[in-house]
């Protein structure tokens, strides 16, 4: 079904956003 496709490819997205907001916010307060 494209529909599920579309839903993993945009929670792949979505996670692969979250960890990279993550991380920014994680490093800012160490530097």
């Amino acid at each position: 079904m494209p529909v599920t496709a579309s839903t993993m490819l945009a929670g792949r997205i979505y996670q692969w956003n979250y960890f990279l907001f993550l991380g920014a916010f994680t490093q800012c307060p160490l530097r």
